[in-house]
């Protein structure tokens, strides 16, 4: 069809809406599906591709909005996924092993795709060391695909149409690229095809193509000479786990570079020239658009330390049947070890999460057409490193409870969705008593092992000036959810109450509460401290609690209007859980099974547990609070199938799979409504029950509320199955008006009468001497004698200890370290 007759079919309609400069990640769907060719892929400002439109040639079609995987929101499952394969792997030809970044089992996929008589889709360097996606079709010119290329490759508006053409005629291809490209891939298909692997690499983020044309010519002015060739993770010399940068210039000389010394490798490992879509990517998640996953499997030493892994060693992760069928069928060329999901992921939380961006990023990225020499540009901003987020969240989610951590991440996962970049501001040092401060920092709990893999957090902060400095980092502050302003827990120590007030804030900084709780029906400060809370609530500029009597308690107490909205576990698509489900270390998908989690275990409570299983010859899984005394409710408990180190992921897991669920606990109720499972909960006034009737009546859950054993017979409980359509529609209702408020009192700037109030307490906190207690100084050098006894044992054990024992100690001798460094302020400044 010729253009003009393209051009007559348009209508008067808008030129279609793609992703933003800020969203776009280059993918290439929408320019290969444009019928008229309208759209093409051009480098932005920043050094990044995104989709350009020609409004001259665009018939209104509206096929690129509909391909873009930016702008879809697939739907969501009934059925939480399943967890893929997680494998060690390399390639048992030496040869290929040592030319590759890591194991080598690229190569190999590759090799038993083309000689199957299919062509590979992969990512080689040009003339001018731009990465670009080529076909291949034969095994000489694989190397060129071969080794890392940490810069964003270039796919063409042909190449996906090529692919379509070659699985037409049912030749197998094998498309490897970012978990972003092979989502394009798949959007522009919109089938599973039978003949296509997708294959996409674990990644860190894209830099800039600005900075490597100035990091190009940096070497050439330095070497005299034309760079022809860049490895970046090049190992003949100190191999894998010390690779490094080797440069290879026209007259065939080479250099090598330690990635510490080399400046791109600085800019990118720091963040500061990532494309600015890669700080909040959509794609690192699960369940995975690929068959396949590879990436330098790291921490493999810890789990095999007898292994030889000089040479590299790849992370397979194994999605569908078609990607574990080619595994298979390369059994005779690699090695291959199946490793459990969570040890797999633990060192490349890049797979699960994306990382901050700095401050100093749009400065070196604006920077990068000047004329400074670019090692002192990257060093003028490696010292702007401190990261930057939207919105900085105060709470309780590092309290060692599975409720309140999920909560923490819940609101980090809805900002984030909403495309705010949030942080979790990590106040456990400043917790309270000794038990606490060591138990909340102990960086071997199950609880700070989900934090390292699923949470952006500050660093531990044990001094009010270290809270004066998220000023630097964070543009908005928030309370968060759960009982943060339950004064109760912070056992009368001020200091506690003023920071989760945020006391700390500057008067310029925007101050919100998102679904806070005072944690009973009415407010338990004394006269002095309501005094103290009310000069603190009047400088927010929006407040929302989760329970109605939080409403009572600001209107009447504090004469402040609040607004009701769900708790954030509600607020979050149910994906993030399914996501964390997978990394289950146990995974119970064909079992029939009764849940319990009961926060405080009791005889009462017990009667209702055997009531259930008498009616319901179900398999028990009984789940405990580990916050303290694990071991005196276990025993209270008495009951086989009790779970101990419980993980956070095996938490939601095992109510995901459950049939029934029993609990004391709100987020044990909540986590059941989200996943549609019938459930008892039993009344915990100790922990505060208007929570309970206030979310229940919202859904008119009432009658799942009972006190004792008697009360589910007589609400028939076991016999009437929740209507969830009912319910979810309901919670679907609450979550769009809850999100709403929340992205209103975001895009409004900071209220002006608030202002007055903000700098009257500026004033006040500028006046007034630390408040930090004589009480809290105590408990802290308290816990610094306990911490250096407890290290002094622990290498005592170490001298005596037989090799194999000696790794689990040196960890538990490395936390303790850490935990020192951060009640020691002044010994973490000598250390720097």
């Amino acid at each position: 069809m010729t253009q003009e007759s393209y051009r007559s079919k348009r209508n008067v309609a808008d030129v279609p809406v793609l992703a933003t400069a800020h969203t776009c990640t280059g993918c290439a769907a929408c320019a290969n599906i444009c019928p008229t060719s309208a759209i093409s892929m051009r480098l932005n400002a920043d050094g990044f591709y995104n989709s350009l439109i020609e409004e001259e040639l665009c018939i209104r079609c509206n096929k690129c909005a509909k391909v873009c995987p930016i702008l879809q929101d697939g739907p969501e499952q009934e059925a939480p996924p399943a967890a893929p394969l997680a494998y060690s792997a390399w390639s048992l030809d030496a040869a290929v092993r040592e030319q590759s970044s890591s194991g080598g089992m690229f190569t190999e996929l590759a090799r038993h795709i083309l000689q199957s008589g299919g062509i590979v889709a992969g990512v080689a360097l040009d003339e001018e060391l731009h990465a670009r996606h080529v076909l291949v079709r034969d095994e000489q010119s694989l190397a060129s695909l071969r080794g890392a290329k940490y810069t964003q490759s270039f796919l063409d508006h042909k190449i996906f149409r090529e692919i379509a053409q070659e699985l037409k005629k049912k030749t197998p291809v094998l498309f490897t690229g970012t978990a972003c490209q092979t989502a394009g891939l798949q959007s522009y298909l919109g089938r599973n095809d039978p003949n296509l692997i997708l294959c996409d690499v674990i990644c860190h983020g894209v830099p800039s193509i600005h900075l490597l044309d100035r990091y190009k010519s940096h070497r050439e002015q330095m070497a005299g000479k034309k760079l022809e060739h860049i490895a970046f993770r090049h190992k003949e010399r100190d191999g894998w786990q010390h690779s490094h940068v080797k440069l290879t210039y026209e007259d065939g000389s080479t250099q090598t570079v330690n990635p510490a010394d080399d400046v791109y490798m600085q800019a990118f490992l720091n963040d500061l020239c990532l494309n600015e879509t890669c700080h909040n990517c959509q794609f690192n998640d699960f369940p995975h658009c690929s068959d396949l996953t590879l990436g330098d499997f790291w921490g493999l030493e810890h789990l095999h330390p007898t292994w030889d892994l000089r040479q590299g060693a790849s992370l397979v992760l194994v999605h569908t049947d078609k990607g574990k069928e080619l595994l298979g069928q390369l059994k005779d060329r690699i090695f291959l070890s199946r490793e459990p999901l969570d040890e797999a992921l633990f060192d490349n939380v890049s797979f699960l999460r994306s990382w901050p961006e700095p401050r100093g990023r749009q400065a070196m990225l604006d920077e990068l057409s000047c004329r400074l020499p670019l090692p002192e540009l990257v060093r003028k901003r490696m010292d702007s490193l401190l990261p930057r987020y939207d919105v900085g969240i105060v709470g309780l989610w590092y309290s060692c409870n599975y409720g309140a951590i999920l909560n923490g991440y819940a609101t980090m996962a809805a900002l984030n969705e909403m495309g705010y970049s949030a942080v979790l501001i990590d106040t456990a040092p400043l917790s309270g008593s000794r038990s606490k401060m060591l138990r909340y920092t102990d960086t071997l709990t199950v609880f700070r092992q989900f934090a390292k893999r699923w949470l952006h957090t500050t660093p531990p902060i044990a001094h009010p000036r270290d809270l004066e400095r998220l000023n630097e980092m964070v543009d908005v502050f928030a309370s968060g959810s759960d009982q943060v302003w339950n004064i109760g827990y912070n056992e009368g120590q001020q200091h506690i109450d003023d920071y989760s007030l945020l006391r700390f804030a500057n008067p310029e900084k925007k101050r919100i509460a998102i679904a806070s709780s005072f944690g009973h029906a009415n407010d338990i400060r004394n006269p002095q401290q309501m005094r103290r809370a009310k000069s603190m609530l009047q400088c927010y500029d929006a407040v929302s609690v989760r329970e109605d009597s939080g409403l009572d308690i600001l209107q009447n107490q504090y004469g402040i209007q609040g607004r009701h909205i769900l708790d954030p576990v509600f607020l979050c698509s149910r994906k993030k859980y399914d996501a964390i489900s997978l990394l289950a270390p146990i995974q119970r998908t064909e079992q029939e099974y009764l849940v319990s989690y009961l926060l405080d275990p009791s005889e009462d409570k017990k009667a209702v547990l055997h009531g259930v299983q008498e009616a319901r010859d179900w398999q028990q899984v009984h789940m405990l609070d580990a916050q303290f005394d694990f071991d005196s409710k276990k025993r209270q408990m008495n009951l086989p199938g009790i779970e101990e180190n419980l993980t956070v992921e095996q938490f939601v897991h095992n109510i995901a799979h459950s049939r029934y669920v029993v609990t004391d606990s709100f987020h044990g109720a909540c986590f059941a409504i989200i996943y549609r499972k019938d459930f008892i909960c039993i009344a915990n006034a100790e922990r505060g029950a208007g929570r309970f009737l206030s979310l229940f009546k919202q859904l008119g859950l009432e009658n799942r509320l009972v006190s004792s054993v008697d009360d589910v017979a007589a609400k028939q409980l076991l016999e009437t199955s929740i209507d969830y359509q009912r319910v979810h529609a309901t919670i679907a209702r609450l979550r769009q008006e809850s999100l709403d408020w929340l992205l209103h009192v975001l895009r409004e700037p900071p209220l002006p009468h608030v202002r007055e109030s903000k700098d009257r307490l500026a004033r006040e906190v500028k006046k007034e001497r630390s408040v930090f207690t004589l009480l809290y100084r105590v408990k802290r050098m308290s816990a610094v004698y306990q911490l250096a006894k407890s290290l002094w044992e622990v290498r005592r054990k170490i001298r005596q200890a037989e090799p194999a024992e000696r790794h689990a100690l040196g960890r538990r001798e490395w936390v303790l370290k850490q935990q020192l460094k951060t009640f020691m302020p002044f010994f973490r400044k000598r250390q720097a």
